[in-house]
């Protein structure tokens, strides 16, 4: 994959992370986005960041005490962790949906 096409396809996708917690209610959480990263805010202040990594063309996600390293996979077509935890919108599904004790879609 070249730099850019890493670059659009990361930028598009936490764009559509982001866009997946418009409706919910802020006073649960929140997306707050700056180049390259999106921060989900949870009303008791924790956070959970995803963010890219351009060097290594990966997507990292820190929530809570727990981290995970996606890059993207050409064949699944989907960004999968690097030590088989699965694909980013199944690990942050259930990451939030545990947080906010109800489940969530992305």
């Amino acid at each position: 994959m070249t730099d850019k096409e890493y670059h659009d396809l990361s930028q598009e996708t936490l764009k559509r992370i982001a866009r997946a917690f418009d409706d919910e209610d802020p006073d649960e959480v929140e997306a707050e986005t700056i180049p390259g990263v999106v921060t989900l805010i949870f009303g008791d202040g924790k956070r959970f960041i995803l963010n890219r990594q351009p060097a290594v063309q990966q997507l990292w996600l820190a929530a809570g005490a727990s981290a995970w390293h996606f890059k993207y996979d050409l064949e699944r077509i989907s960004w999968q962790g690097d030590k088989g935890e699965g694909d980013l919108y199944d690990v942050l599904t259930r990451v939030v949906t545990d947080k906010l004790g109800r489940p969530i879609t992305l």
